[in-house]
């Protein structure tokens, strides 16, 4: 008998661990037949289940449970029946286990997934990141090979929901982006992957592979006509041409800035600096040397910049702190391409009575249009936005209180954070 529905595009790894975690638990799960992304998670009928159309989604066999975080479905299905003991044999093994799922969903996937997301032209590219992020892959890999060489799984002695965790993203990255040269350097990584992949039980789920063998960036193409062109007048430019027509020759055009902030004028307050005083200084107090958010109030020029207040669409969705948390970690990382001109910090609110969570932040935004410089993470639309008023002390207050991480509303206070730096 079925558990439920999971809903996904074909070879989505996270749809992939979910499956795995199903079959070593002996569950079965439907997927949906016919769903095309982009058109049946638009549909009101998947929006009214899952708010944020994102996938892979589930919904329970009694229709009363609907997930729609890869991680979350896939703690479910192990905490359903966990006959395999996915989730460990000890609280200390369950704690291991979500540090390695933490590990794969901050620190492994979103550096293995921007260069690829750039290939395929849904976010913008950037060579300059896209080498920063294949780097933060390698450092997350030797974490990995570290632990490897001397063990055989992440946790304990048998395949754990961190083994599959682990194993779906290497499925994505050494088919993507790790190619020979980086699976020669990190091979224990691979017998790792190997090993739970070809797994009796998990085998059918990760199905058959095939490792890229080099991996390159695609920049995005000139336009086809001014390459014509170009060709017609290196084609009909003269051998050699007279000296006085060479002196007459314009000069080429200055190349402008990549990005259109950096036509902005140099502002008196330093973002990177204010980061430094951040993450350096105590927060609240009064001493601009000693005390980050007096630097701020010292140094601070409104007209060269935005606060923008944030807040997630869809708090029902939200279930686990750390799951919350990890989702907050994703947002920032996949704002990468706009690091350079923004700060920000989100925080997971919780009420101790009803146990309802929350997700609110803030950004602190080069330049007052400050929406370019968010969208680069492609889960944008799925929080609301705001700006903040410091003039205004509710404004103040809340400014005040995400980054101080002492925030408190209605019975709300903060659990967990983190910090786009």
């Amino acid at each position: 008998m079925s558990v439920g529905t999971l809903y996904t595009y074909p070879n989505n790894h996270r749809a992939i661990r979910a499956l795995a975690v199903a079959a070593a638990n002996g569950l079965t799960v439907d997927v949906a037949k016919d769903f095309q992304m982009g058109v049946t998670n638009k549909t009101e009928e998947f929006t009214a289940s899952f708010p944020a159309q994102q996938v892979p989604a589930f919904k329970s066999a009694d229709g009363k449970l609907a997930l729609s975080q890869g991680a979350a479905i896939a703690y479910y299905l192990a905490s359903l029946d966990d006959k395999a003991g996915l989730l460990g044999k000890s609280p200390e093994d369950a704690a291991l286990i979500q540090q390695w799922v933490s590990f794969t969903e901050t620190d492994l996937f979103p550096g293995v997934s921007l260069p690829v997301y750039m290939n395929l032209g849904y976010i913008q590219f950037n060579k300059a990141v896209a080498d920063a992020s294949i780097q933060r892959a390698e450092k997350a890999l030797k974490t990995l090979e570290t632990v490897l060489k001397t063990r055989t799984f992440l946790v304990g002695e048998r395949i754990t929901l961190a083994d599959i965790t682990v194993a779906s993203v290497l499925l994505f990255a050494f088919q993507q982006v790790l190619d020979k040269k980086h699976r020669e350097t990190f091979p224990a990584s691979v017998r790792f992957f190997e090993t739970v992949a070809n797994n009796y039980v998990l085998k059918s789920t990760f199905g058959d592979y095939n490792y890229i063998d080099t991996f390159k960036l695609n920049p995005p193409k000139k336009d086809e006509k001014k390459t014509e062109k170009k060709q017609e007048k290196k084609a009909d430019k003269p051998k050699e041409a007279p000296a006085a027509e060479a002196a007459a020759a314009p000069a080429p055009a200055p190349e402008k800035p990549k990005n259109p902030l950096d036509l902005l004028p140099k502002s008196a307050f330093n973002l990177e600096e204010f980061k430094r005083a951040y993450s350096n200084l105590d927060t609240r107090g009064d001493d601009p040397a000693k005390h980050s958010l007096a630097y701020f109030y010292k140094n601070f020029v409104p007209e060269d910049y935005s606060i923008v207040q944030f807040a997630f669409k869809y708090p029902e969705d939200l279930s686990m702190v750390f799951m919350s948390n990890n989702q907050i970690g994703g947002f920032f990382t996949r704002m990468e391409a706009s690091r350079k001109y923004v700060m920000g910090s989100g925080v997971v609110l919780q009420n101790a009575e009803t146990q309802k969570s929350e997700i609110r932040g803030i950004f602190i935004v080069r330049g007052k249009d400050y929406l370019p410089v968010l969208q680069v993470a492609p889960d944008w639309e799925s929080y609301s936005y705001d700006l903040c008023d410091l003039s205004k002390p509710e404004d103040k207050e809340f400014f005040e209180g995400i980054l101080g991480w002492d925030y408190e509303h209605d019975g709300y206070t903060v659990q967990d954070g983190k910090i786009l730096k």
